[in-house]
């Protein structure tokens, strides 16, 4: 009898969560295959097999004596505990400043409580050095540190003085000065900051270009992305995104595309909105062509690629007819439906359906749609400025179709995409569309419902057949199915 075998650990995103539904799979296939009844070293390598690439890779880094299977989880769980506690310790570590009336002593201490909870390992020393003076509320002190750069010991003795001191709470009350974090440093220039509507304070400049260049002369070598990754978290203005980053320990790319996609979705509409062009997808996805849009008398966009066709319009995609325009949520995400065609294709009245037409209709069903993906490989059907006027994200990510399944880049592109979109809007649902919402469409959220919700691929396909029917058609899509995910 076969048993599913555990999905491989995780090392992004919320690693705990991760390590937990790893240890839970794990010890259901370990009792069901009575693994208990072999070997200590034959339980450790199946094990060891199970916990996949980037679970193998930490594995190699711990140092478990008398190895177990027990011991072993214990090590990769207190590891994934560590990785999340660690962002948030790096983050209390470089806000940390001292107060205008502290005694130094006090914020000495403090800092060197702090870093040990940051894993810099060799770098503690050079970045304590570092946050002294970053934190010190004394600017002449600051200058002169920044001038000379002293080793700890002199850096620390310089500041204990008593005559120092005397100077430093003098400057405070006369001028109520604040430290700076980190890397925002600038001597003998202005900060370019302006205010915002909200008066906070934004930087002019693109912050991450800044500290790319600026982490460039810190001679931190091989921890540039570590820091760099805690610097954007630092810098960013906007707090849901920097709470979110401080909860979930993602890879670098992953935290800069976390940050992106709000300014992103913003300069996305105001570009549709002013020149009348299609915008840029969501998380840098580009869409390979501009479609070319006009303006006919009636002030409404037309496509003008499409300009000269018959006067009984368009021809409508084979088969297009056949199904309905959409039909129930997969697993309280996902909206299947077959692409809306706007007024230039010759449909008849009983099968009009339009863009707005699936907003209103969800309207009144109380389902909110927060993000729309296109997978045609077309951009003919509609105008994509219909989806962003109703205050929902447009995504294009086209796919070629005509049997060709989704390559493995493509499916997780769409993962990488939903997972970000899930967890920063757990109450809207995100709509998605091939030409008839059956093949392209179904292969994605079958893959989703196995990677993410670890599905097998037999359930994952009734899935979505019971609620977009018949579900998936194309053989070869799900041939492809079983041989990447059971094979």
């Amino acid at each position: 009898m076969e048993f599913n075998k555990p999905s491989p650990l995780k090392m992004t995103g919320n690693l705990i969560d991760n390590f937990k539904m790893f240890k839970q799979e794990f010890q259901i296939f370990f009792d069901a295959t009575e693994c208990h009844m072999k070997k200590e070293a034959t339980q450790v390598a199946i094990l060891l097999n199970l916990l996949g690439p980037d679970g193998l890779k930490v594995y190699n880094t711990l140092k478990v004596k008398n190895e177990t299977v027990c011991k072993i989880l214990n090590a990769l769980e207190s590891y994934c505990i560590s990785r999340k506690n660690e962002i948030m310790g790096q983050y209390l570590f470089f806000t940390r400043n001292q107060g205008a009336e502290e005694p130094f002593e006090n914020f000495y201490t403090d800092l060197k409580q702090l870093i040990k909870t940051c894993g810099f390992d060799q770098f503690e020393e050079k970045l304590l050095r570092i946050q002294i003076v970053l934190g010190i509320s004394n600017k002449d002190v600051q200058t002169s540190l920044l001038r000379e750069y002293p080793p700890l010991e002199r850096m620390v003795n310089h500041w204990r003085a008593p005559e120092q001191t005397k100077l430093n709470r003098k400057v405070i009350r006369e001028n109520n000065t604040t430290s700076k974090s980190l890397f925002n440093i600038e001597i003998n220039q202005k900060p370019k900051y302006r205010t915002n509507s909200n008066g906070r304070s934004t930087q002019e400049s693109n912050s991450k270009s800044d500290s790319r260049q600026l982490i460039k002369t810190c001679g931190f070598d091989q921890f540039k992305e570590k820091l760099l990754r805690i610097q954007i978290v630092l810098g960013i203005s906007n707090k849901d995104v920097q709470t979110s980053l401080l909860r979930e320990y993602l890879p670098l790319e992953r935290a800069v595309n976390h940050w992106r996609a709000p300014e992103q979705t913003k300069r996305n509409r105001k570009v549709i909105q002013e020149n009348n062009t299609t915008s840029k997808s969501l998380f840098n996805i580009e869409i390979s062509q501009k479609p070319k849009y006009g303006r006919n008398s009636n002030g409404r966009s037309t496509q003008e690629s499409n300009s000269k066709s018959d006067s009984k319009g368009v021809k409508i995609p084979v088969k297009w007819l056949d199904f309905t325009p959409y039909s129930l949520i997969v697993c309280n995400t996902f909206l299947p439906f077959k692409t809306p065609l706007d007024s230039k294709y010759r449909v008849p009245m009983r099968h009009i359906f339009k863009t707005n037409m699936l907003f209103s209709s969800m309207a009144e069903k109380k389902v909110d749609l927060g993000l729309w993906i296109d997978l045609t490989n077309s951009n003919r059907y509609y105008d994509p400025l219909e989806v962003i006027n109703n205050n929902c994200r447009y995504v294009k990510l086209p796919l070629a179709g005509r049997g060709i399944p989704p390559t493995c880049k493509e499916v997780e592109s769409f993962l990488d995409i939903c997972w970000d979109f899930v967890n920063s809007n757990p109450n809207l649902y995100i709509g998605v569309h091939c030409t008839r919402g059956l093949n392209r469409t179904g292969f994605l959220i079958v893959a989703w419902l196995i990677e993410v919700l670890h599905y097998t691929v037999n359930s994952a396909l009734q899935e979505f057949a019971a609620a977009r029917p018949p579900g998936i058609t194309r053989q070869s899509y799900i041939d492809e199915l079983y041989h990447r995910y059971e094979d």
